[in-house]
């Protein structure tokens, strides 16, 4: 039998972030695939857009009964993301890392595994991302 312990941190590896350019007005936002941490088996998919008009970082995560992926859609303001971006020239000499926290508690067992008995939406209460430097 399995301990469980409550959390409110998603703990995450990017492997993959790509800059997109999306539509005629050239809207940019950066697609990400990691792989969870803190959580066994699962994966998740980021996405961050940035908004002229927040003042910090707002978002939610979508955990589905039927997918072992987990989506993230973040907005944040756009100097932020601009921050990002040129921290991201330069390739990093290990994975990036990020952590987001959430406004629910989440069940994860000493093992890994997530309980959930439906589908979820969370918001982002907190984000933070490790970015390598040399």
């Amino acid at each position: 039998m399995s301990e469980w312990q409550q959390t409110h941190d998603i703990s995450m590896t990017i492997h993959t972030m790509e800059l997109q350019l999306n539509g005629l007005k050239q809207e940019q936002k950066l697609v990400a695939s990691c792989k969870l941490v803190n959580i066994a088996r699962g994966q998740s998919m980021v996405t961050i857009v940035p908004d002229s008009k927040l003042t910090q970082i707002k978002g939610t995560v979508i955990i589905r009964m039927d997918k072992r992926v987990m989506q993230v859609d973040m907005a944040m303001p756009y100097e932020r993301f601009a921050d990002i971006l040129s921290h991201l020239k330069h390739a990093p000499i290990r994975p990036l890392g990020m952590v987001l926290s959430v406004d629910e508690a989440l069940a994860v067992s000493l093992e890994g595994d997530l309980q959930i008995n439906e589908e979820m939406t969370l918001n982002l209460t907190d984000a933070n991302l490790t970015i390598p430097v040399r």
